[in-house]
């Protein structure tokens, strides 16, 4: 069967092809058509089944519907099993949105080096997902001279004016911290991975500053990475501050001590669609897919012509009880 031309519609309602055009692509142009040429057009439009050609579409408009999305790492997207469930979150909060307004998006894997990203011709903007942008600053000045909308999620670049929505890592970092000193602890460490500096160090920095505060000293030793569990033993530390779920997972399968009678372990993570933190940790979270959507739904917005100062939308962090947190130290 023949694919159905706009000018099958044109004939079949009585209209010229100009006509049927701005009517099925909602032009803009002030030219007035009535309500029931528009019926006309619109029912033979259905009756035919035309659909528009998304590649004609394109070319008129100079735009392809379609967001792309960087993220350091695309293995994490065609490995993705039903387990995982922050790539399940992930994708939820992206999928939403880009339904929503019928948008495409597009995975712009393989190409990471600064002077390819101007290529990304074939979407109307970026998000960009998740980078470790610590670790390569001329990714985000490669972006911003792009000429395309560019909207960071959940780690940016802390020293350019930019569009970012993300959790308040440092907020993380403090609360998890204050709530682990009002259950009576005094040797709390900090639990790290050494990549991911960006977001794993401002949640650092939210651990000693709120240590600071304490008036309670946070020496080197006391920053440890999940392979370093006898530095606990060797510090005294009976809780640690552990920058996602899998290194407090990591780190609770290697000590001796048990968890949480003798070591508590407070970890960093996202919180699921309905708010709920991983069942097996105490956790202080952040709403994945609501960042997600809410960042996806602004690109595209910005995308679509709309006005938004840039600026960085940082979210409130909650504190979540669990099975790895002794309330109160005897």
């Amino acid at each position: 069967m023949s694919r159905i031309a706009l000018t099958d519609v044109a004939r079949e309602a009585g209209v010229s092809a100009s006509t049927a055009s701005r009517v099925l692509n909602k032009s803009q142009v002030t030219v007035h058509i009535s309500e029931h040429t528009r019926t006309r057009v619109e029912t033979a439009a259905s009756r035919l089944g035309y659909r528009p050609s998304a590649a004609a579409r394109a070319l008129r408009t100079g735009q392809t519907r379609t967001f792309g999305v960087l993220g350091n790492n695309p293995q994490a997207f065609w490995l993705w099993s039903e387990g995982d469930d922050f790539t399940s979150e992930m994708m939820r909060g992206m999928m939403q949105a880009a339904i929503e307004h019928s948008f495409h998006l597009t995975l712009l894997t393989g190409e990471t080096a600064a002077d390819r990203i101007p290529d990304f011709g074939m979407v109307d903007g970026i998000l960009v997902l998740n980078r470790d942008l610590s670790e390569t600053p001329n990714i985000a000045e490669a972006l911003a001279g792009s000429g395309k909308p560019v909207l960071y999620l959940l780690d940016y670049p802390e020293t350019q004016t930019c569009h970012a929505l993300a959790p308040d890592d440092i907020a993380m970092g403090q609360l998890a911290t204050q709530t682990l000193l009002q259950a009576g602890h005094q040797r709390i460490g900090f639990a790290r991975t050494a990549n991911w500096d960006g977001i794993f160090g401002r949640r650092e920095r939210g651990w000693q500053q709120a240590m600071q505060v304490a008036g309670i000293e946070t020496p080197a030793t006391w920053s440890i990475e999940p392979d370093g569990a006898a530095a606990i033993d060797e510090e005294n530390l009976t809780a640690l501050v552990c920058a996602n779920a899998d290194i407090a997972r990591a780190i609770r399968k290697q000590v001796s001590a048990k968890v949480p009678a003798d070591l508590s372990l407070l970890a960093l993570v996202h919180a699921d669609t309905q708010g709920h933190p991983p069942a097996d940790l105490a956790a202080v979270t952040f709403p994945l897919a609501e960042i997600v959507h809410t960042g996806t739904d602004r690109l595209i917005r910005l995308i679509q012509g709309e006005t938004i100062e840039p600026q960085k939308q940082l979210y409130t962090p909650q504190y979540t009880s669990g099975p790895t947190l002794k309330e109160h130290l005897s």
